[in-house]
């Protein structure tokens, strides 16, 4: 299982890498124009990087426009369009920008009514100011359309960018989604534009593919590994260290199998499209993700057997399936379990005497000689001479086999004491065999505690390291609280402050941003629940300061929480003292949190490692923060300080006439 977490986690990581792409933080809001030309409205088009800016006067039916995007190349061109009579190019009315022969920005007017021939010709309705300009890598068209429609409040709207132009005519686009989607209808009043596909773009769709893989294959399983690398190391962190695991791991699945889809999604509508490298190494992380969470109600035997119970065993990956016939007083089983290295052996065993490996009565699988599995019995009557031996009770019905890493045991055993419903069970993996004897297995905390009490009747195995201890209980309450808030709470903070920044991540950033923060808050109740718990055990054992900003912490948080359900609408005029509100008590949280976790620590008292971990991942986040936050700095800056030409006027429905426009 080792070995196929950390294939996992590599693939992981490469799938994460392999999404990364650049993305323009540019949104029509930042954007001005060097005439000082206001707009009502304006907004980010879904397809091709493109905004759109306009004013509309229903008095006059007309709509003053400034169209805003990248030519597919250097010395492309760029085309809006009103199309009165259709949602796609055939039949619109476009005013297309690129640069002349000299160099200077020009706009032609194209009445498309039909792909065979595509040249410059009046439109169907009046169009005048038209002028087009280029700085930065963009161009922009400006002008003002008298409406098709008098009266007319909605339009069908049509963008596209093109690579060239060969002698004056425009060459082809590309016949990518990206260009095939841009169209859309633009509601004049209510300043909103739709996309033609229904709203789910393949630019967007790309970007919550991509979100949702990287937070899941490439953050939240490497966390998830690192929980179960070294927090499973110390006997105290059990179970929490198995919960906070499964819990990412789980999470990592289920977020992973929903980017997966998307991609299926994408795939399907991407004919001729492939990323072959990308494709194939999804496919393989959801084969071995699906495997990686196996649970015993997925298992099946190659013998059709079927058992009423089963459980996962606490320690080493192991499973048991198991049928109680109390008529007999019989117990037909089947153990299934990794060895520790791949010509390694399993155990399982009944203990009738203690709840130790010492007298337990054992059934052993490994590879004979021939490579055959086989299964043996061991009465380990004293750890000095392990042999194989004559159990204490009958046993009958015993196979063994193996397959994809995972050996099983199965067998029926008449239990030791007559009517018992309760039974000592011992479960334990080893390394090799030398000459047929078994080597030693580990004696790492799992191997230690790989031992519990089976409830027959009940279909429930308990772990026999009970678990009641107060350190135990104080590393519960602190491994909870310190992932809660001291971790998971800031990257919520740090996605909702930054993704947002893009249009296409929306909205993605936002149910990523609430996954983190509802699941901070949860683990972090059932923390300050330890917390509460542990104080109702400590009559006069006060940490004042830490009790005090744990309850301040639940309290705001709680708050926090209910923020959800107030939420007003963007365009409500409370909307404003609400992201106040929620910004305020977000921060507020964030430094608390991060304050009682050190605070914790301090009255833990944990090896110093433990507290130099915390200080490198909270550094960590902080350096993402604070490059996040420079980056985005430096792009509004740059924004400013760009320097744009003035535009210039362009052909006036075929006018042949060019002048500067007035400063």
């Amino acid at each position: 299982m080792s070995s196929l977490r950390f294939s996992l986690l590599i693939l992981g990581l490469l799938q994460a890498v392999s999404l990364i792409s650049p993305s323009q933080s540019l949104t029509c809001t930042s954007q001005k124009f060097t005439n000082n030309k206001l707009y009502e409205h304006c907004a980010d088009l879904s397809q091709l990087s493109s905004y759109l800016h306009w004013t509309y006067d229903s008095s006059t039916s007309s709509l003053s426009v400034a169209f805003v995007a990248a030519p597919a190349k250097a010395d492309g061109w760029i085309s809006w369009a009103i199309n009165p009579t259709a949602t796609g190019m055939a039949g619109s009315q476009a005013l297309v920008a690129f640069k002349d022969s000299n160099g200077s920005m020009t706009v032609r007017t194209y009445n498309i009514s039909s792909y065979s021939s595509i040249v410059p010709s009046n439109l169907s309705f009046a169009v005048t100011e038209m002028a087009a300009d280029s700085s930065g890598g963009m161009m922009r068209i400006f002008a003002k359309v008298t409406l098709p429609k008098k009266g007319a409040t909605t339009v069908n709207q049509v963008w596209q960018v093109g690579p060239s132009l060969t002698n004056g005519v425009l060459d082809k686009h590309e016949f990518q989604p990206a260009n095939l989607n841009s169209k859309g209808t633009l509601d004049l009043l209510k300043g909103e534009s739709t996309a033609g596909t229904g709203g789910g773009s393949r630019t967007k769709k790309k970007n919550i593919h991509g979100i949702l893989n990287a937070v899941s294959w490439g953050i939240m399983f490497p966390i998830g590994v690192i929980i179960a690398r070294y927090l499973r190391t110390f006997p105290s962190a059990d179970p929490a260290w198995f919960y906070l695991h499964a819990f990412c791991q789980v999470s990592a699945y289920a977020i992973g199998v929903a980017g997966w889809g998307t991609g299926l999604k994408l795939g399907s509508e991407s004919k001729g499209v492939q990323y072959t490298g990308h494709r194939n190494i999804g496919i393989a992380l959801f084969c071995l993700a699906t495997v990686q969470s196996l649970t015993c109600t997925s298992q099946k035997f190659t013998n059709n057997k079927l058992y009423e119970h089963c459980a996962d065993l606490s320690q080493l990956s192991s499973y048991l399936h198991w049928t109680y016939d109390s008529s007999t007083s019989s117990l037909s089983v089947a153990f299934v379990a990794a060895p520790a290295k791949a010509d390694g052996w399993i155990s399982w065993a009944i203990n009738p005497t203690a709840t130790g490996m010492a007298g337990s009565q054992a059934l052993v699988a490994f590879k004979d000689s021939n490579g055959a599995m086989t299964v043996r019995t061991y009465n380990i009557s004293s750890y000095s001479s392990i042999v194989p031996s004559n159990l204490s009770f009958a046993v009958t019905e015993m196979a063994a086999d193996s397959s994809g890493g995972m050996m099983r045991i199965f067998a029926k055993v008449t239990l030791p004491k007559k009517g018992a419903t309760t039974v000592n069970q011992v479960w334990q993996v080893g390394p090799s065999l030398t000459n047929g004897v078994l080597d030693k297995h580990e004696f790492q905390p799992a191997n230690l505690n790989s031992k519990g009490t089976l409830d027959l009747l009940k279909g429930e195995s308990t772990a026999g390291t009970g678990g009641g201890s107060r350190t135990k209980k104080k590393n519960i309450h602190g491994i909870l609280n310190a992932v809660s808030w001291g971790i998971m709470f800031p990257i919520g903070v740090i996605i909702a402050r930054y993704l947002r920044t893009f249009p296409s991540a929306d909205p993605a950033w936002f149910y990523l941003h609430a996954f983190c923060q509802v699941s901070a808050y949860a683990i972090g109740v059932a923390g300050w629940g330890t917390g509460l718990k542990l104080g109702s055990e400590s009559k006069g054992v006060q940490y004042t300061g830490h009790r005090n900003i744990g309850i301040a912490l639940f309290c705001l948080a709680t708050v926090q929480v209910f923020a959800l359900l107030l939420r007003p609408r963007k365009d409500h005029k409370f909307r404003f003292y609400w992201n106040i509100y929620h910004h305020s008590i977000g921060y507020a949280i964030l430094i608390l949190g991060i304050l009682n976790v050190f605070k914790g620590l301090s009255i833990l008292g944990p090896e110093k490692k433990w507290k130099s971990a915390y200080i490198v991942v909270i550094s960590v986040l902080g350096a993402i923060a604070l490059l996040l936050e420079a980056i985005t700095w430096v792009v509004v800056l740059l924004r400013k300080s760009s320097k744009s030409t003035k535009p210039y006027d362009g052909y006036n429905n075929g006018q042949d006439r060019q002048r500067p426009l007035a400063s």
